[in-house]
């Protein structure tokens, strides 16, 4: 049976398109320059746009395949903001196939009036494609997460976007992906693979990759084009991210107070149970928590060491013979412009040398967690927006993050 219950993590469709916007970027400068690209720059520019929009395209029909339809039968009462993405996809087809006929005439000519008409057709695609990127990302990424588990999510990327390619189309995709990326998301893309063909996507197919690279925008130091060096062994000792929800406190409050919930808008955490006997977040009650990341689950017990309703919830993990570390975690609420900024810190107040070596090696993830950790708090948002009537579910959020 499909695991429902686990929320999906849409980190990778952020990546996507940050890489879109990448790259669109770059062929509008190459193609806008005083000085026309070379013949053999302008080519391969030309054939990197024409496979850019072939990208482009399958993105779009697996979201209109795939997640739209299943969006609109869990959450009904979103159907107007689907209906309006749909909408975006049909008016941005037509930019996508205009600039693929157009890229692939400069391809085969490239001449200044080809890469201008290119330029200009990308110009026109950008102007629709970018502000719906924008709103995918903060009205329906932090929802879809929500209201698609991991394991269904995980059926679509592989009948949608993974299935159909080959090893080659994937190994050139997935260094695309990881050009330029930062260390955080980098390790995000690289563990969507097993181990083995990670490896010979990682490393079969990166000269090739940097090869076309400089191809289309140019040599420059050794390390362009690659995802930023791997992020140091070592788990931090501290950390902290932020969200702005359209959520009033006291909704989010009703949430985050009930521990038991975290499961629903925490990627790592799978059950939470109270302990001892507590029911209710008051200070010295205790919880126990599971947690899994990658292939390794494990187990803590908590204590709530302040509840102020509605502002500030914090507790710590209990140090035990297998388990000596222990963290404090913060989550603050307060009202911003009709919202809530919702902040959410952890402090490592103990930790073995050798114990958190350990952790950083087991759990490579928490070596940086800020991207992961800010998604968490986009679906605590939608959850209270879904539990409190008076509020519009699938409004913007404003996000930020610093870890």
């Amino acid at each position: 049976m499909t695991d429902t219950t686990t929320p999906s993590d849409m980190r990778m469709m952020g990546i996507v398109h940050d890489a879109l916007r990448r790259d669109l970027a770059r062929s509008i400068d190459t193609l806008s320059g005083d000085v026309p690209p070379p013949k053999p720059q302008g080519q391969a520019v030309g054939r990197h746009v024409e496979w850019m929009m072939g990208f482009l395209h399958q993105h779009h029909h697996g979201e209109d395949e795939g997640v739209w339809p299943l969006l609109r039968r869990r959450r009904p009462d979103i159907v107007g903001v689907v209906d309006e993405m749909e909408e975006d996809h049909e008016r941005i087809a037509p930019l996508i196939d205009r600039c693929e006929n157009a890229a692939r005439a400069f391809a085969v000519h490239p001449s200044e009036e080809s890469g201008d008409a290119l330029a200009v057709a990308l110009r026109d695609l950008t102007d629709v494609l970018l502000p719906h990127l924008e709103r995918e990302e903060a009205e329906l990424m932090p929802l879809t997460s929500v209201a698609i588990s991991a394991a269904e999510w995980a059926e679509i990327e592989q009948r949608y976007y993974v299935g159909p390619k080959s090893t080659s189309e994937l190994g050139f995709e997935g260094h695309w992906l990881l050009d330029g990326l930062d260390a955080e998301r980098a390790d995000v893309v690289v563990h969507t693979v097993p181990p083995l063909v990670r490896s010979i996507l990682l490393h079969g197919f990166a000269g090739r990759y940097r090869r076309h690279a400089v191809a289309c925008w140019g040599e420059t130091d050794r390390d362009a084009y690659r995802p930023a060096r791997p992020l140091a062994r070592g788990i931090p000792t501290h950390g902290q991210v932020e969200a702005v929800v359209p959520v009033p406190p006291d909704a989010v409050w009703r949430v985050v107070s009930d521990v038991t919930r975290v499961p629903e808008w925490s990627r790592e955490c799978r059950q939470v149970t109270w302990s001892d006997g507590a029911t209710v977040a008051v200070p010295g009650a205790r919880f126990r928590g599971t947690n899994k990341a990658g292939p390794w689950s494990w187990t803590r017990i908590n204590e709530v060491e302040v509840a102020d309703a509605p502002h500030r919830l914090v507790w710590r993990t209990v140090p035990t013979l297998f388990f000596p570390d222990s963290s404090r975690w913060t989550i603050e609420l307060s009202a911003d412009e009709g919202g809530t900024r919702i902040v959410q810190s952890y402090a490592v107040l103990r930790a073995p040398k050798m114990l958190a070596l350990l952790y950083s090696i087991l759990v490579p993830s928490h070596r940086g967690r800020g991207t992961e950790l800010t998604a968490d708090l986009q679906r605590l948002g939608e959850l209270a927006a879904t539990d409190d009537p008076t509020v519009e579910s699938g409004r913007t959020a404003r996000v930020g993050s610093r870890c």
